[in-house]
């Protein structure tokens, strides 16, 4: 399990410049333990709701002789969901979901039993976010959100690629935007310096009329 800095040397962070690549890429293993995580919290918390008005249905509902295990019936059965949702289904999705990065834009193929591929081209890349809630901080993997325009889906997330591939990513698409020039200028205050960026127009030759000679 890689967790912060302790990760595999196949989790390793790469520089944005060489994950642009266009190879296909797994997500790292840190990402089925946040979804097993985030299945069990959420699982465990309806879990203890209908287990409440299961007991309270027992206690004091009217239930035919030799029924009373029937309030725990539909409990029981959506435990078994969320067991599975917790313990199997996170690999199973892992397994399926892959990323790539090029030159010409991001890639993301995801889904089990009905297989996604989405396209993003750099062209269409208004700006990015990179995000992070608890438990992603706690595993060192964070959310890169593209928002595009043009197209219907106008936000992409790439959810469980470690953080500085994140930010990796979210730099080169920053610094090699394909409507902006960067190499005159500094990048120091952060993005917002290559969206107002101005060129002076060249200055205009204005020739003055020249004055007849006098006459002598």
């Amino acid at each position: 399990m890689a967790v912060d800095g302790d990760r595999t040397p196949s989790d390793s962070p790469c520089p944005g410049n060489v994950l642009a690549d266009g190879s296909i890429r797994s997500f790292p293993p840190a990402h089925v333990q946040v979804d097993r995580y985030s299945a069990l919290i959420s699982g465990g918390i309806i879990s203890a709701l209908l287990c409440t008005i299961a007991i309270l249905v027992d206690a004091f509902g009217e239930l035919p002789p030799g029924y009373s295990w029937a309030p725990y019936l539909p409990l029981g059965l959506l435990l078994l969901f969320f067991a599975l949702r917790a313990f199997w289904w996170p690999q199973l999705s892992h397994r399926h979901k892959s990323w790539s990065f090029s030159e010409l834009g991001i890639h993301l193929t995801q889904g089990v039993i009905w297989r996604t591929t989405t396209s993003v081209p750099r062209a269409r890349v208004q700006h990015t976010d990179v995000g992070q809630g608890p438990l992603q901080r706690r595993f060192g993997i964070a959310t890169l959100s593209v928002h595009t325009a043009g197209s219907d889906q106008a936000q992409v997330d790439l959810s469980g690629l470690l953080y500085d591939d994140a930010i990796a990513v979210r730099d080169f698409l920053i610094l090699k935007g394909p409507t902006h020039s960067t190499s005159n200028l500094d990048l120091s205050s952060g993005p917002a310096d290559i969206a107002h960026v101005a060129h002076p127009a060249p200055e205009a030759t204005i020739e003055q009329p020249s004055e007849p000679a006098p006459d002598e």
